[in-house]
């Protein structure tokens, strides 16, 4: 209760030192900035304060990239927040004295906000493409469950057969197509590209490996909470790197699969079945 009433107060007096400048006159005018500059500084250490109390909450592990996601959303929103609000403290100074305000401490973390908006991005754009994967996945075995209804006539099974891998090949031709490293794809150069996603995948894992098992023993050697912090940082970025590369693996090798048309029925089902290992993965 105590600090909302000191809070209240260093707001009040910022809020009538800002009037006295904007319609008082010329008189102790110099009087008035230097105590309307000591109320902004007061106004962003109350706001720091603030900020501080809350922002340790925002770190915690996750297990999913789903809650990954929404910790880094929460984090990103938080710390641009406080440095908006730092802006507007500025801006707002600057245009009723004239002056600028200098000299104020950096906002903890905002070194690190372009990171945590590099990595949230990466997420999301992982999760999105998991999303149409999935929803393709959905759209095969409907389409699967259409050729079993009609399997009693061969001919007309088979001609449904072709007519649901074509619409499935040009339906995973359009998420390679978004994708700029993967818009040139093709049956003539599928291996090539296999090839070398392959090998980023395994390189980007002995990496991924390499960090997780130098991050734990640099975390059992008793190293500083930002220390520890920083480097969990490095085993995330690679852990991305990772789901990224691999990723990129099960969309060619789904492609490749895809890109083989089968009309009997027993050959479409194992490659079928082929796939939905692949996704289930």
């Amino acid at each position: 209760m105590q600090n909302i009433n000191n809070n209240r107060i260093k707001e009040n007096k910022y809020k009538i030192l800002r009037m006295s400048l904007l319609l008082g006159s010329d008189d102790n005018r110099q009087e008035t900035i230097n105590n309307f500059e000591e109320a902004a500084r007061e106004i962003d250490v109350m706001n720091d304060e603030i900020y501080l109390n809350n922002l340790e909450k925002k770190f915690y592990d996750t297990t999913t990239l789903e809650d990954e996601e929404k910790k880094l959303e929460d984090l990103v929103d938080y710390i641009g927040g406080r440095v908006e609000q730092r802006i507007s403290l500025l801006t707002d100074f600057a245009n009723v004295t004239g002056y600028d305000l200098t000299n104020l401490p950096p906002i903890k973390y905002y070194d690190k906000l372009d990171d945590y908006k590099e990595r949230l991005s990466y997420i999301q754009e992982y999760l999105s493409n998991i999303k149409e994967i999935n929803e393709l996945n959905e759209e095969i075995t409907n389409e699967e469950n259409k050729l079993k209804e009609s399997y009693s006539n061969k001919a007309s099974a088979e001609e449904n057969n072709l007519r649901s891998e074509e619409i499935a090949l040009n339906r995973f031709a359009s998420i390679t197509k978004s994708l700029d490293e993967m818009k040139d794809v093709n049956e003539s150069n599928i291996d090539e590209y296999l090839s070398d996603i392959n090998s980023k995948t395994e390189e980007s894992k002995k990496s991924l490996e390499i960090f997780t098992k130098s991050f734990k023993t640099l975390a059992n050697s008793g190293i500083s909470t930002e220390e520890e912090r920083e480097y969990k940082s490095y085993v995330e970025s690679a852990k991305d790197a990772y789901y990224e590369n691999k990723e990129k693996e099960y969309i060619l090798t789904t492609y490749k699969l895809l890109m083989k048309k089968e009309s009997n029925y027993n050959s479409l089902i194992i490659k079928r079945d082929n796939i939905n290992s692949i996704l289930s993965e």
